[in-house]
């Protein structure tokens, strides 16, 4: 009796065992599939189908990025910044920067290019601190991206609008640029 019951206990030892082998092979078949904590566009992969990677490798497999709502940044001198300032009369007017932020005009953005991407921006935020290298101030806006057309590390120029009041206004075309005058 007692042999049986050290066969019986041995048999069940075994089959523990072999359910942990089981659950490590499943867990070793699922690092098999990568996926995604987040959704987005994918960057280059370093490795070719068939590399064993695992998680000691030096780099990342690759990245993820969500390009949903592109940041574009840019920088105004300061003399810019002053005169969008004085211009809007945004803090003024609204009290505080955020609110003026918030209550300025939308940007537009000028691809690589020269087209004028479809949709309009809006400054989203503007440092507190001038370069004092440069003289300039960085500005942060966001354009949404539903089309997919831009892309991280892409250039640009951002088109800010601006109205002036009290000027007389000349049609370009009635200009003409003449050589030392």
């Amino acid at each position: 009796l007692s042999t049986a019951k050290n066969s019986l206990l041995a048999a069940k030892a075994q089959l523990a065992q072999a359910k942990a082998q089981e659950v490590n092979a499943r867990n070793n078949l699922s690092y098999t599939v990568v996926k995604s904590p987040s959704d987005g566009v994918i960057a280059m992969l370093p490795y070719r189908v068939g590399a064993l990677v695992g998680p000691s490798i030096p780099q990342a497999l690759t990245t993820v990025s969500d390009n949903s709502d592109m940041y574009v940044y840019f920088s105004l001198t300061e003399n810019e910044l002053l005169s969008l300032i004085n211009q809007l009369a945004l803090t003024r007017q609204y009290g505080s920067m955020d609110e003026a932020l918030k209550n300025m005009p939308e940007v537009e953005l000028k691809l690589i290019d020269g087209s004028v991407y479809g949709e309009k921006g809006r400054v989203e935020s503007i440092s507190g601190v001038i370069n004092r290298q440069t003289g300039t101030v960085g500005v942060r806006a966001v354009f949404p991206n539903a089309s997919g057309i831009l892309h991280s590390g892409a250039s640009g120029s951002v088109l800010v609008p601006n109205s002036y009041k009290g000027v007389i206004v000349i049609p370009q075309e009635a200009t003409v640029a003449m050589q030392d005058k």
